[in-house]
């Protein structure tokens, strides 16, 4: 995983991340029965995730009290994937909120 962040125009803040995964071999022992042979890896191809956030500080600088707004996006590229088998993880999604430090 590798990121950037940039902070522009006195209070904006743009923060990237991404995440390269290669192909994997895995197994699941929840589906392995005793009375079964031994359950050969299932491969599972890799995938590229980015994720983003742009954030707005409210408040200035030298302030006690910090109060930021922001909005985010994880999986910025809607890459459709699965971190453990037969459970796939989320679209694209976007959230938005504050951060308020005292």
């Amino acid at each position: 995983m590798s990121g950037l962040t940039w902070r522009f125009m006195g209070r904006f803040q743009l923060n990237l991340d991404a995440e390269c995964i290669g192909q994997q071999y895995r197994l699941n022992p929840r589906t392995v029965f005793y009375d079964e042979p031994i359950q050969t890896p299932e491969r599972v191809g890799g995938y590229f995730l980015m994720n983003g956030k742009l954030s707005y500080r409210i408040t200035p600088k030298d302030s006690k009290v910090q109060a930021t707004v922001f909005g985010a996006v994880q999986n910025l590229t809607d890459t459709n994937y699965e971190q453990f088998d037969h459970y796939p993880a989320a679209p694209a999604t976007v959230m938005v909120g504050g951060d308020l430090r005292f």
